[in-house]
C-alpha cells in the first residue's frame, strides 16, 4: 500500500472539498468517485485525484447536468458528443423561455412604476441592457446552430 498521505479519509476529503462526508458517501454509492483502498479498519481511502474529480462533479451539477449524465461524463462516454451539445442547447432554450418569463413580470414592474412616479428611467435602462445581452446571446446560439448544421452535412 502507498504512503498514507496520498490517500483521503472520507472525513479528510469532505473539509478539503467544503461539502460534507454524506455528499461523499452519496458520490461513492453512485459511482461518481471511487475508493483506491481500505484502511485495516475497514475506511475508505480515496486517491490524490479525489479533490479533483469532486470539483468536476460538482461544476457539472452547476452545468445543470443530471448524475446520470455526470456519470457518463466522467467515464467518457457522453462529454463533447453530438447529444450531449443538443441537451445543453435544449438547457439554454428552457432557460430562456424562464427569461422570457421573468421579462414580462419585469415590464409588468416598469409599467407600475412609470405610472406612480417618474423614476421608471432606471429601470428602462436596464431592460434595454438586458435586451441587448439576451439578443447577443440569441445571436451566438443561431451561429452555433448553423456551424453545426453544416458541420453535420458537409
Amino acid at each position: 500500500m502507498p504512503e498514507e498521505s496520498e490517500y483521503y479519509r472520507i472525513g479528510e476529503l469532505a473539509r478539503r472539498c467544503r461539502t460534507s462526508r454524506r455528499t461523499i458517501d452519496y458520490y461513492t454509492r453512485l459511482g461518481l468517485l471511487h475508493p483506491i483502498a481500505r484502511t485495516d479498519g475497514n475506511y475508505r481511502l480515496y486517491g490524490a485525484d479525489a479533490p479533483a474529480r469532486v470539483a468536476r462533479i460538482r461544476a457539472l451539477q452547476a452545468r445543470r447536468l443530471s448524475l446520470r449524465e455526470i456519470a457518463a461524463s466522467l467515464n467518457g462516454n457522453g462529454s463533447d458528443t453530438v447529444g450531449d451539445a443538443i441537451e445543453r442547447f435544449r438547457l439554454v432554450a428552457r432557460e430562456l423561455d424562464r427569461l422570457r418569463g421573468e421579462v414580462a413580470e419585469i415590464q409588468e414592474t416598469i409599467t407600475e412604476a412609470r405610472q406612480k412616479d417618474g423614476r421608471s428611467r432606471i429601470l428602462g435602462d436596464a431592460a434595454r441592457e438586458t435586451l441587448a445581452r439576451a439578443r447577443a446571446l440569441v445571436l451566438l446560439l443561431a451561429s452555433l446552430m448553423v456551424d453545426a448544421s453544416i458541420g453535420v452535412s458537409g
